[in-house]
């Protein structure tokens, strides 16, 4: 490396220093890297060369160093201390004014403190008292247009507002009409059907409530309404319509035919399990024919909501039958046979032996059947009997000889006899003395 001692045997010792000047001038270039070479060295054997006071201002505003650090350094460079602050000074910073602003707000700092972050920002003085005035924060155009809807701002406020922001009145307007939505599709679609609004509107609120305008006509069409499956089950059921229209409508409800023949099978109701019963006994059946049912009869069932199973059971019992008071003179009567009134005993669901054993017992009891002309005839004989005995004209001995010729029963002759004996006795009585 080329040291001080070359430089002077390259130059020499007897040249006038004008002369040493002028050759250094000219062959600076052609010694440039020998002069750096000569610095580096000197650098590297005498380090103390200064940091300059802006680098030592940072440096202390970045608190590496302590103040003290960069006041040497600065005289080193020859600023006294007072220059120093005002460098350091200038190097600190301060948060932005978005920072600024929100730690204002929060009362964080004070106002002075905000004033010096604008100094620290470059800002002018001049600018102060504007960008204070903006310490409070507006509410957005759209706020206002949803409060201006909602009914808590009026269209001035939200109008001058928003011109703050550089929002224009119509502007302004025309998010407060674009601001909240209309009422749903299916609550419009009550209120045309209510005749509280028209079609246009209808296609007003659907325009308005993002809904794409190129289905409003297939909307309108919901406009009237479909009536639910169970509808049209019942429909069927009162035979007011066909299994086919039953179908069709639940169609409409997003039903199936399966779906809807299930709810068919579920519905109505049948009749009683006694009715059933007395049914069967009768000669009715389950899911029997219908044919020879009175179209009436048949009409009434449907309407009441029998379910059609128990259409031929119900016809069965159309008819009523004696009570068993009835059967019974009936049957003692000769009127009826013992298999005539166990069979009118099951029709009325008697039990099979209990039904059984009664009609044999009312049969037992029965007399023989008269013919009418004998009847009258013996009834004009005991009158004429009864009037005898009674009078005297013949004997208690002759009375019972001449009724053991009716057709009486023993006990009953035993009966008539007497009554008749104790209306003779009476007969014999003689009147009281008169008063």
């Amino acid at each position: 490396m080329p040291s001080f001692a070359g430089l002077s045997k390259f130059f020499g010792r007897t040249a006038s220093e004008g002369a040493a000047f002028a050759a250094g001038v000219a062959v600076a270039p052609a010694l440039s890297p020998v002069v750096r070479e000569i610095v580096n060295e000197a650098n590297a054997k005498y380090s103390t060369h200064p940091i300059d006071a802006t680098t030592a201002a940072a440096i202390v505003a970045e608190d590496v160093e302590q103040f003290d650090f960069g006041r040497t350094e600065a005289s080193f460079n020859g600023m006294d201390e007072t220059r120093f602050r005002a460098v350091l000074g200038e190097v600190l910073n301060a948060p932005g004014l978005g920072e600024l602003y929100a730690m204002w707000r929060r009362g964080l700092i004070s106002d002075s403190d905000f004033t010096h972050g604008l100094r620290k920002a470059k800002l002018e003085p001049r600018w102060d008292t504007a960008l204070e005035g903006q310490h409070d924060v507006l509410l957005s155009s759209e706020e206002l247009a949803a409060m201006q809807q909602q009914g808590f701002v009026d269209a001035g406020r939200a109008n001058s507002e928003g011109a703050l922001q550089g929002v224009t009145e119509e502007r302004q307007q025309l998010r407060f009409d674009v601001s909240g939505l209309p009422p749903g599709i299916e609550t419009a679609l009550e209120m045309l059907r209510r005749s509280i609004i028209d079609a246009a509107t209808f296609a007003q609120i659907v325009r308005e409530g993002h809904t794409k305008t190129k289905y409003t006509d297939e909307l309108l069409q919901m406009q009237t309404r479909v009536l639910g499956a169970i509808d049209y089950v019942q429909g069927h059921l009162r035979n007011w319509i066909s299994e086919a229209e039953m179908v069709a409508g639940g169609e409409l409800t997003g039903h199936t035919p399966e779906q809807m023949d299930f709810l068919f099978k579920i519905h109505g109701r049948p009749i009683s399990w006694h009715q059933t019963w007395i049914g069967l006994q009768r000669g009715g059946t389950l899911d029997g024919p219908t044919g020879d049912i009175h179209p009436a009869f048949l009409a009434a069932l449907q309407r009441s909501d029998i379910q059609p199973p128990f259409y031929n059971l119900a016809w069965a019992q159309r008819y009523n039958y004696p009570s068993a008071f009835v059967l019974r003179a009936l049957t003692q009567g000769g009127d009826l046979t013992a298999a005539q009134t166990e069979e009118i005993l099951k029709f009325e669901g008697w039990e099979p032996t209990l039904r059984a054993t009664v009609a044999a017992k009312w049969a037992e009891t029965s007399p023989a059947k008269q013919d009418p002309a004998i009847k009258s005839a013996e009834t004009k004989f005991l009158t004429a009997l009864h009037k005898a005995f009674v009078g005297g004209a013949i004997t208690d001995a002759q009375g019972v000889t001449e009724i053991a010729l009716t057709s009486l029963s023993a006990a009953a002759q035993a009966g008539v006899l007497g009554y008749w004996r104790k209306e003779k006795a009476l007969e014999a009585i003689p009147p009281p003395p008169a008063a």
